[in-house]
Order: structure tokens, then C-alpha cells, then sequence
């Protein structure tokens, strides 16, 4: 087994170039979509499996950047709403090679969006999204059929789409939102490609050096199945041992990108079978910027079936964002408490008063307060009052948002809320540092946190908010315990 220390470093080393590189101005257009692809499904995958090892800082530039990856490629899509889909039927029907080989390309980046937004919750239903299911019947139709006729110069190519195809489908099927019309479009087109790939499986007439193709076919199959409700079968199985068996006979003499693709999918398929073969190989793989993506896939892959418990991956990424001057910003929302001269005296009765609220209390008394400042529009004055008496969801961005100024020079001050009667210990933990974060994932550099609680920050949390501020200049500031029982005195909400 190799050491975790060893894989943790690894991973983090290699998750900081893609994640730099993302952002590069030196890759085309079409490697760009690829690369962000890859980094989105990376950075998901992280959080899923390892968010509680994860520091804030990293947890919220990863957010962010999923963000920005989701937003670009979802506009990239639209400008010619998955036309790819359908016109690669013309470069096939007018046999334009350039122009299919291109078109091959450019579909799995429009595979990857649609990927991304089912992963974000879309089911696809809007007249925008519904084109995805209605035009990839004609990437299918190309795919099988290039794929059918073991097309020399696309067989391979056709057979990655496909997959691709396959792996977005079946997770649309298992979404428990799914529209029912595109999830009929779905069943369709996978019992479509089946066929093609089933035919792919016996004939077995892909070359050695390319084995991670089969298994990348299997695993396709398997996943057609298990959407169309049907069992795997006995020849399928044997066939797949087969394939297992060559893989281990042939993995010294294989090539690092060879080998990595067909780890990635062998996870799926036998875990086991992963880690041995994976440790086997570790140190002779050869990293380069064509397989680095999937390499950080199974370097997660392994560090998950090592169980790491607490151990934090220290990844050095940063959000973007604007240090505005929140002290500015403060005093626009509390004009007339900075404008006054006089101390503000607090009694005990204060401070129990302040103990006894809810969170749902404080926000009221906010809105009122807000209604003073002649820094706030008068309509949203009005939506501040509606938005104190609405539930508190978890997905929203913060507790409380004011925004500040006229489009497009919106600031938004996003206000954490903690209430005595929520923070139970006597101070409130460094647990919460990522609801403090949280805003700079949607608002980027048009936001500060103003951070309201009626109980003091822990030593802890206060110098990771110092941290912040001095490290990294970030937009945050604390009104806490005595200093907001003064703010709601003085403007008699309390």
C-alpha cells in the first residue's frame, strides 16, 4: 500500500497545475473546453468525497472556479444551442473529414456542459437545455454508424464520443428530477448505442496499446444496462475477463496514458482489482499535460479507499475576488450610528434581550434599520422588509443581502447571521468559516460579508477572519456580541 502522505501530495501538486492552467490564454478554444471539463468533474469529485478535508479558503475557490467552468461553457453552448449535435450529420453525409474530425472533437466539450448542468441540478427542460436531448440523436446516428462500419480514420474517436454519450445519459436516467420526455429520449438513444458498443465487445478487434478503450466499452455497456433495467450477460463477463487479464499480462509495456484510462474505469468495475494494479504501476507512470486530468481521477480514487479521517488536503488555490473597503460599506448601512457622537451605553437587559433572539428577529430589525439609510433605493428598502420575513433556505448565498448602489455597480453585502439561540456553546466555532466564504462562489468580486452574531467569535475563528483580512485582503467584517447589541440600541431595536 502506498503511504497516503505521499498520495495527498501527489494529488495536490497535480490539482494545482490543472487548476492554474485552467485559466490559461495559451490553449485554444477547444483544448480550453476540454481541460475546464476535466477540472469541473475533478473538483466535484473532490468535494463530494473529501469537502470535510478540505480548508474554506480551497472549498470556496474551488466553488467559484466549478462556477465560472459551468457559466462559460453553458454560454459557449448556447451561442449555437448544441448545433454540433446535428450538423455533424452533414460532415458525414458530404464526407467533410476536416470538419467531422473537428465536429467529434468539439461534441464531447458539448457533452461535458450538459454533464455539468445534470450535476448542478438542471434537468434540461428549458428551451435551451431540450435542444441537448433533441439534437444528440444526430451525434448518436454518426457515432453508431462510423463505429458499425469500423470507419479507419474515426473508428476510435466515434467510440470515445459514444461513451461519453453514454455516461451523460445514464446519469440523466438516475437523476430523481429527470424530465419524463427527455428521459424517454434517453432510453432510446441508449439502447441505440448498445448495439454499436456490444458490437465493439465480441469482435475484439482494437489493438493492445489501446485496451482502455474496451474498458471504457464495458463500462458503457454495463451502464446501458443498468438504465434500460437489463442483466449482463454471461459471454459479456467472460469477454471482460478477458480484457482484465491482458490488461495485467501487458501494463508494464503500456503506455502511462493507456494505463491511467483504463484504471479510471476499472474503479467502477472492481475495486480491488483497482488498488492492486494501481500500486503496481504507481511509480513508473509518467505524467504529462494529456493525462494529468485523469491521473488526479485516480489518485482520488486510491486516497478514498485509504480512508484519510481528518487529515487536511492542503490545497494552495485562492478565490477571486475585489477587496473592497468594508468599512465603507458599513457605514452606508449604519449612517446615522457612526455619525453620532454620544457613546452607547448597553445593560444587561440589553444583552438578554439580544440573547433571546432568533435569527429571524435579527433580520427584521435589520430591515428596519435599513430603512434610514439614504445609501439604499427606496425599492430595495422595500425588499429587504419582504426578504426579513421569508424562511431561511440553506442554498441561499447568505443570510441577508443588501445590495448596495445601481446596476451595474451592484455591492452586495452578504450578512452571515448567528443568533443566540442557534450558537449554543458560548462563542461560535471555526466550523462556520465557510458560510463567511460562501458568497465569493456566486458574486465573485462584487460582494463583502458583514458577519452579525449575537455571541462572540472563538479564538479560533477570530484568527482565521484575521487570517483572511491580512493575508489575502478580504472583504470582511464582524459586528458582534456588544458592538451589535450598541447598532439595535441605538436605533431603538432592542
Amino acid at each position: 500500500m502506498i503511504a497516503k502522505d505521499k498520495i495527498e501530495k501527489e494529488l495536490v501538486s497535480n490539482f494545482e497545475i490543472e487548476f492554474r492552467r485552467s485559466t490559461s490564454t495559451s490553449l485554444s478554444k477547444s483544448s480550453r473546453k476540454r481541460q475546464n471539463g476535466t477540472l469541473y468533474f475533478n473538483s466535484h469529485q473532490l468535494i463530494e468525497n473529501f469537502s470535510s478535508n478540505l480548508e474554506p479558503f480551497a472549498l470556496v475557490a474551488l466553488e467559484q472556479r466549478m462556477n465560472l467552468i459551468k457559466d462559460w461553457l453553458e454560454q459557449e453552448s448556447w451561442t449555437h444551442f448544441y448545433g454540433n449535435f446535428y450538423l455533424i450529420e452533414k460532415s458525414l453525409e458530404f464526407h467533410n473529414l476536416p470538419e467531422l474530425q473537428n465536429r467529434l472533437q468539439w461534441t464531447i466539450a458539448d457533452l461535458y456542459t450538459g454533464r455539468i448542468l445534470m450535476l448542478t441540478g438542471d434537468n434540461l427542460t428549458s428551451s435551451e437545455g431540450s435542444c441537448f436531448f433533441e439534437r444528440l440523436h444526430g451525434l448518436v446516428s454518426v457515432d453508431c454508424k462510423l463505429i458499425d462500419r469500423r470507419d479507419k480514420q474515426f473508428f476510435k474517436l466515434a467510440i470515445i464520443n459514444l461513451c461519453n454519450v453514454v455516461d451523460c445519459l445514464h446519469y440523466y436516467v438516475k437523476m430523481p428530477n429527470s424530465d419524463e420526455d427527455n428521459k424517454k429520449l434517453a432510453i432510446d438513444y441508449l439502447k441505440y448505442s448498445l448495439a454499436s458498443l456490444t458490437q465493439v465487445l465480441f469482435n475484439n478487434d482494437i489493438p493492445i496499446e489501446d485496451i482502455n478503450l474496451l474498458f471504457f466499452v464495458y463500462l458503457s455497456i454495463t451502464r446501458c444496462k443498468e438504465s434500460l433495467g437489463r442483466s449482463s450477460e454471461d459471454k459479456e463477463q467472460e469477454v471482460y475477463q478477458s480484457i482484465v487479464k491482458k490488461f495485467e499480462e501487458e501494463l508494464d509495456r503500456l503506455k502511462t496514458y493507456n494505463k491511467i484510462l483504463a484504471l479510471c474505469d476499472l474503479y467502477y468495475l472492481d475495486n480491488a482489482k483497482f488498488m492492486v494494479l494501481f500500486e503496481r504501476c504507481y511509480n513508473k507512470l509518467i505524467i504529462d499535460w494529456v493525462n494529468r486530468p485523469f491521473y488526479i481521477r485516480i489518485l482520488m480514487f486510491y486516497l478514498k479507499n485509504l480512508q484519510i479521517g481528518d487529515d487536511i488536503i492542503k490545497l494552495k488555490i485562492s478565490p477571486n475576488f475585489n477587496p473592497l473597503k468594508t468599512d465603507d460599506i458599513i457605514v452606508n448601512l449604519f449612517p446615522e450610528y457612526f455619525e453620532n457622537t454620544n457613546e452607547v451605553i448597553i445593560e444587561s437587559r440589553d444583552k438578554e434581550k439580544l440573547m433571546s433572539f432568533k435569527d429571524v428577529d435579527i433580520r427584521g430589525r435589520l430591515a428596519n434599520i435599513f430603512q434610514r439609510s439614504k445609501f439604499l433605493t427606496e425599492e430595495e428598502k422595500e425588499r429587504l422588509v419582504g426578504e426579513a420575513k421569508k424562511p431561511h433556505a440553506t442554498s441561499e448565498i447568505s443570510d441577508f443581502e443588501v445590495r448596495l448602489g445601481d446596476y451595474p455597480d451592484i455591492i452586495h453585502a452578504c450578512m452571515p447571521i448567528k443568533s443566540a439561540r442557534e450558537i449554543r456553546d458560548d462563542s461560535v466555532s471555526e466550523k462556520y468559516a465557510y458560510q463567511l466564504l460562501k458568497p465569493f462562489i456566486h458574486l465573485f468580486d462584487r460582494c463583502v460579508v458583514v458577519f452579525i452574531t449575537a455571541k462572540p467569535c472563538s479564538l479560533a475563528l477570530d484568527a482565521y477572519i484575521k487570517k483572511l483580512i491580512s493575508f489575502y485582503n478580504f472583504p470582511i467584517a464582524v459586528i458582534q456580541e456588544d458592538y451589535l447589541c450598541k447598532i439595535l440600541k441605538f436605533y431603538n431595536q432592542i
